[in-house]
């Protein structure tokens, strides 16, 4: 005689009620992980993750103050070009050695060891310089870099200075009423007085007279300063050599 035998208990609870029972479980385990994947990425208030931060536990966005930050950051400027102009003015030449005392116009050569007749004095005498024509008050010019060394008044050739270029070289102005002192230093081309006259030579009119000496030597201070001149027709290098 066979047994029959009788259903388990749980197959019993499964067949009855217990099977809504088993869903609903399944169900509150299943809206339990969805709960817990949207907890992770928004958080209880729903908002976004915050921004990850960097190895040394400092935001990306605000390093703590006072620490230097050593990231790198990588530029997306392009970086402007920059070109170097060159100077467009030209340099300042040097100045001269000599220069020209005021004009350039010769109204009696030097004529070295050479008599000639002085229209002033009625006689024949070497010109040991070289006469420039101007007006009265004009400015007088250093030919050279010097030192003023001598301002005398002479009865024959009025108010003079002396200027020492060095080297044994010397120039000395007359008929000119000094603006500047003994031992004074003056420079190429800067003013050192202005023209008065020439007692000895006041028929000639006004002018200066400019002597140039080498170690004691006169010599032609035209030649000297070795500028363009003129000449006043009568005083032509090859016409001032008289004879007695």
């Amino acid at each position: 005689m066979s047994t029959i035998r009788q259903p388990s208990r749980f197959k019993k609870f499964l067949s009855g009620k217990g099977f809504y029972v088993v869903l609903g479980l399944c169900l509150l385990v299943i809206a339990g992980v969805t709960i817990a994947t949207f907890s992770d990425g928004f958080g209880f208030s729903g908002d976004p993750d915050p921004a990850p931060s960097d190895p040394d536990g400092q935001q990306v966005a605000e390093p703590v103050t006072n620490l230097p930050d050593t990231r790198t950051t990588v530029s997306t400027t392009v970086p402007t070009t920059t070109r170097t102009t060159a100077p467009t003015t030209a340099p300042t030449a040097a100045d001269p050695l000599f220069v020209l005392p005021g004009s350039n116009e010769v109204v009696k050569g030097f004529s070295g060891t050479t008599p000639v007749f002085s229209n002033t004095m009625g006689d024949w005498r070497c010109h040991t310089g070289a006469d420039f024509g101007g007006n009265e008050g004009m400015t007088v010019k250093a030919i050279a870099d010097g030192t003023v060394v001598k301002i005398e008044e002479d009865p024959s050739w009025g108010e003079c200075l002396v200027i020492d270029h060095g080297f044994g070289v010397q120039s000395r102005y007359c008929g000119v009423t000094a603006s500047v002192k003994e031992g004074e230093k003056v420079s190429v081309n800067d003013v050192i007085g202005s023209l008065s006259g020439v007692p000895c030579e006041s028929a000639d009119g006004c002018h200066l007279h400019l002597e140039v000496t080498v170690s004691g030597n006169y010599v032609d201070p035209v030649k000297t300063i070795d500028k363009e001149v003129k000449y006043k027709e009568e005083s032509a290098p090859s016409e001032i050599i008289g004879s007695r």
